[in-house]
């Protein structure tokens, strides 16, 4: 069977982005077989017991002042600000990035009750325990100093007041993540591309994440969100392939260095792999995952 992938295939793809996103996002879609409460995102899902979580917290309703450090462009806050199971009250963005403060006011401009600040959640630019609840989504492996983060956002937390930190990092890796990541490797392309950046030791995964939270927090809980994966067809999973993991963390062919030879070779090979699997089994079954962790401040 050819797996090979065209060079023109291969630059249309690059070319067109929301296309590739769209065309994967179907794909992917059409491969699940079980998700999680049914909610089709881990920020969904999430968010649903973020929100569950402020409505009932006594803490919170006494202040109502929320942080989002590393927010992003904003998703959680605009969609907790706009929940009316959340108690009414502020909220504050904070970020390091310009870039993403500015996609964050574009998404909160119509929403009352957001504040948006440029800064480093290891320098925390409020007085001791303004907030009722934070939020570390997504980010504090690129903090470089975990225990450190954790601490500060403990410090500006009211006692007892809530922290919420989704992960979607784990020590399990998809069959298709695996092989992608060791052809990389072999073919020559750059070693951030499929080696983790952080520094060592600092990663809050589902494994070790209620061990970061011990020496500031309490009542450490986890909830894990799933969705179950199935494909049966190489054509299906090749397209699925092609349009998101492919060139995931990359510049794609804009990346320098690499030749579209090595994108073409890094495809074969993945996709040779993903055969033999179907060929033994019938099919490619994985599951990809987050968790989110909560807890009160001491």
């Amino acid at each position: 069977m050819d797996f090979s992938l065209k060079q023109d295939e291969l630059r249309w793809l690059w070319e067109h982005p929301r296309e590739r996103q769209e065309t994967h996002l179907a794909l992917r879609q059409a491969a699940t077989t079980l998700l999680t409460g049914g909610a089709d995102s881990t920020e969904e899902w999430a968010l649903i017991h973020i929100s569950a979580a402020l409505h009932n917290s006594e803490v919170y309703r006494q202040r109502p002042f929320l942080l989002d450090a590393g927010c992003g462009p904003g998703h959680y806050l605009a969609a907790l600000l706009a929940d009316p199971a959340v108690p009414e009250g502020l909220a504050v963005g904070l970020d390091r990035s310009r870039d993403a403060l500015l996609k964050a006011q574009a998404r909160l401009k119509d929403i009352a009750g957001a504040a948006l600040v440029q800064g480093d959640i290891l320098h925390l630019p409020f007085e001791p325990a303004s907030f009722g609840a934070a939020m570390c989504n997504r980010m504090l492996n690129q903090t470089g100093d975990i225990a450190g983060a954790l601490a500060a956002v403990a410090a500006v937390l009211a006692p007892g007041g809530s922290i919420f930190i989704v992960t979607a990092d784990s020590g399990d890796v998809s069959p298709l993540r695996a092989a992608h990541e060791r052809y990389q490797a072999a073919l020559g392309f750059p070693a951030r591309l499929y080696h983790h950046t952080t520094r060592p030791g600092q990663r809050f995964n589902l494994e070790n994440g209620a061990e970061w939270l011990a020496p500031a927090y309490t009542a450490s809980r986890v909830k894990l969100y799933a969705r179950h994966l199935k494909f049966t067809g190489l054509a299906e999973l090749g397209k699925y392939y092609a349009s998101g993991l492919l060139f995931q963390k990359s510049s794609g062919l804009a990346e320098p260095g690499i030749r579209p030879e090595q994108w073409l070779a890094l495809y074969s090979g993945v996709m040779h792999e993903m055969a033999e699997i179907i060929a033994s089994t019938g099919y490619l079954a994985y599951q990809e995952g987050a968790a989110l962790f909560s807890a009160q401040r001491n």
